[in-house]
């Protein structure tokens, strides 16, 4: 039955698509030769079954221009994609025009072949099960099928009765049975999804067509009737988005007024601010802002702030920077840290770096003579610097957040290649996970015959902190703590 009303869904949506090139073939206002391009190569990358394997989608969408009757050359992406490709650059081809602009390749192959497959996968999904369920279920009912049933189920019911452990073998079938069923249903749903929304089923994707085919006539009307003016693709990309990677900031500033997320996110990492700055277009940044985008990003990613900078425009560093910018965020680059405090420093603007001290931001470096912001990162969250501090004979243990963390020096010791320092650690949840008082835990700094640092680079960890080795003498060691 699932496999039944999958067919019918895919032979529906097919009928229609096959039904709308019908009657773009017979609502022609012009045919005109053109000249095909080449092919636009879309991936689309999809985590199926619980995000544990990354598979990918490839839509190849064909790209040609014509000269209209007017005499002016266009240049344009046909919204469909093929299946194979099947036309050359520089290949003459014959460009169909309609009446409300859109523009399409003519011919059987390009209206036609990609829903006619479509429609001939969803009946062979309708009719092979009827078929089974009519021909061969039937062939099973007569008396050699009943012997043969019988045989088998008397097979399988003695098998099914065996135990394993605590549980029969008929028991263990069925919870096996019940995990693979819903891994497969997982598996198709995430393997369809992406299909679904590459086919632009229901309503409010006729922005996004205009867009993509570069009507900006229709999408301007669109946009001011406030038609899907928030619709994404299956690269989540909105109008606003498509507007701004396209520089046609007139439109973008009409989704603005009419409402768009300011804050939508592509796949590709890209905000509409973001977009804004690398085109250098002050105006929709400061558009943008007054409606409420972000000018912050994820710390593993890279602000907005960044860009105006590399590409010299002070002017929109200066706005961003000004619009309640988080100056105190540390963004991570690998195994660097850096503050926007730190972004004008580097680009030597020293006017922004005094308006980012004057704002109260931090930086990760004491040169500009700003408060040093001390972290470190665990993959998730940054671990604000507590503390750095000396265990030796007069002081051999530190306490913190009011006794419930407590380091001790246990020994150092210095041999021909390394240097030794163990602590010493008790805390509520070295108690709760170790059943004793404390935990020891050694660092061991090389001295010779090392490669690259010869610190430890891993830190002690516990729910109270991140302890990390900073140096070590005989009698003593210097540790720093970070908040966890």
């Amino acid at each position: 039955m699932i496999f039944v009303l999958m067919g019918a869904a895919f032979s529906a949506y097919a009928a229609k698509e096959l039904f709308s090139s019908f009657s773009i073939d017979r609502k022609v206002k012009e045919r005109v030769k053109g000249v095909f391009i080449g092919y636009s190569r879309h991936e689309v990358r999809t985590l199926r079954t619980g995000e544990i394997l990354e598979t990918a989608s490839y839509m190849s969408y064909p790209q040609f221009e014509f000269v209209s009757k007017e005499g002016e050359r266009i240049h344009t992406t046909e919204p469909k994609h093929h299946l194979f490709e099947r036309f050359t650059p520089g290949q003459e081809i014959e460009v169909i025009i309609t009446s409300d602009g859109n523009c399409r390749i003519g011919g059987f192959y390009s209206l036609y072949f990609l829903d006619l497959c479509i429609l001939l996968i969803g009946l062979c999904f309708i009719f092979i099960p009827l078929l089974f369920w009519n021909v061969a279920a039937p062939a099973l009912q007569g008396p050699e099928g009943e012997r043969l049933a019988k045989a088998y189920s008397g097979w399988f019911q003695q098998i099914a009765s065996s135990e394993i452990g605590p549980i029969t073998v008929g028991t263990f079938l069925k919870i096996a049975g019940g995990v693979f069923f819903i891994l497969l249903v997982a598996g198709v749903i995430s393997a369809i999804v992406p299909y679904f929304r590459q086919m632009h089923l229901g309503f409010g994707y006729e922005l996004m067509e205009a867009l993509q085919i570069k009507n900006y006539d229709k999408a301007r009307t669109l946009i001011l009737e406030r038609k899907g003016i928030n619709q994404t693709n299956e690269y989540n990309q909105s109008p606003l988005i498509i507007t701004l990677e396209s520089d046609q900031f007139e439109l973008a500033r009409l989704l603005i007024d009419a409402g768009a997320d300011v804050n939508v996110k592509s796949k590709m990492y890209k905000t509409p601010l973001l977009l804004a700055v690398h085109a250098g277009n002050l105006e929709s940044v400061k558009l943008l802002l007054s409606k409420g985008a972000s000018p912050d990003a994820p710390i593993d990613e890279t602000p907005p702030v960044f860009f105006a900078l590399a590409n010299q425009r002070f002017d929109i560093a200066r706005v961003l920077i000004e619009s309640n910018c988080d100056l105190k965020r540390v963004y991570i680059d690998g195994e660097k840290q850096y503050t926007v405090g730190d972004f004008t420093m580097i680009a030597k603007n020293r006017e922004l770096t005094d308006l980012v001290k004057s704002r109260g931001g931090a930086f990760t470096t004491s040169e500009s003579g700003a408060p040093v912001l001390r972290v470190k990162y665990d993959g998730y969250k940054m671990l604000p610097f507590v503390e750095t501090f000396t265990l030796d004979q007069a002081h051999p243990s530190r306490t913190f957040y009011g006794g419930k963390l407590r380091i001790e020096l246990a020994a150092t010791a210095a041999e021909k290649y390394c240097k030794t320092a163990a602590i010493r650690i008790s805390s509520d949840s070295v108690r709760a996970e170790y059943r004793s008082d404390y935990q020891e835990y050694t660092f061991v700094e090389m001295t010779q015959g090392y490669v690259g640092s010869p610190l430890p680079k891993e830190p002690y960890k516990c729910r109270e902190g991140w302890i990390y080795y900073e140096a070590s003498s005989p009698g003593s060691v210097t540790l720093s703590l970070y908040n966890r």
